[in-house]
């Protein structure tokens, strides 16, 4: 028998999951990365703290990817993103990012690569825990979802707010999707959990 000398481990080794940053983490990340006056990175931090969007497709931001959807300015997520629910969706825009991003001047083009690195190196310098790789720029996204679902919003919402496939038969293959104003709920919980209030 070939096999009689093999051994099998008694677990199988689980693919590591990323952890979610809490909000104090990415309140310290953001404070190093404005001492350095990394003003990218901090641009970065607050656009994905308040939408939820990835890293490659914050890189892909621009002025021209605001819309205004019933009065309410919206980021439109580039055609060829990650996945099918990623590619074209809209996401509004919290009056708190507003508040601390230039959407008029907004080229986040070609930088998602270097911010990866960047983000890396900074929280391995800041963050007790840092040198995991569980802890990362997708994190940030994970602190988003995990808001969301603490806020009560609906999976069904939250996931057409970070482009991810629906949970269930009837809403995937059956919804044209969340309404603006379902997305702008969603929104506002995440403002009001890193207001305080």
């Amino acid at each position: 028998n070939p096999f009689r000398e093999l051994h099998y481990p008694k677990t199988l080794t689980r693919p590591k999951k990323y952890e979610a940053l809490t909000y104090g983490e990415i309140c310290l990340l953001r404070t190093a990365a404005a001492r350095k006056g990394d003003d990218l990175l901090v641009r970065y931090i607050d656009i994905a703290r308040f939408t939820g969007v990835r890293l490659s497709e914050i890189g892909a931001l621009t002025s021209a990817s605001i819309e205004f959807i019933d009065g309410i300015a919206c980021f439109r997520v580039r055609s060829d993103a990650k996945t099918v629910a990623s590619a074209n969706r809209l996401i509004p825009i919290s009056k708190s990012l507003q508040s601390l991003v230039d959407l008029t001047d907004l080229d986040m083009r070609n930088s998602a690569r270097a911010i990866g690195k960047r983000f890396g190196r900074l929280k391995r310098l800041g963050l007790q825990g840092g040198n995991s790789r569980s802890k990362c720029f997708h994190s940030i996204r994970k602190f988003v979802v995990t808001t969301l679902e603490q806020a009560g919003i609906s999976e069904g919402i939250a996931a057409d707010l970070v482009g991810h496939e629906k949970p269930n038969i009837t809403y995937s293959v059956y919804s044209n999707g969340s309404s603006i104003a379902q997305l702008r709920q969603a929104i506002s919980a995440l403002d009001r959990a890193q207001s305080g209030s």
